[in-house]
């Protein structure tokens, strides 16, 4: 799948380079993966996740 190939660059990126990634999802699983999560609702940050 090639979302799962641009998760794979995005952390192998982010490792090696020390590089922050900031992506947007609608995708729960994608989302879990991130280290950091900012939920919005309607354009306002409604929670805050480390």
């Amino acid at each position: 799948m090639n979302g799962e190939l641009v998760m794979n660059l995005f952390k192998r990126i982010n490792q090696q380079h020390g590089t922050t990634i900031v992506y947007v999802t609608h995708d729960k699983e994608f989302a879990s993966q991130a280290s950091r999560q900012i939920h919005l609702i309607d354009g306002q940050i409604a929670s805050k996740g480390y």
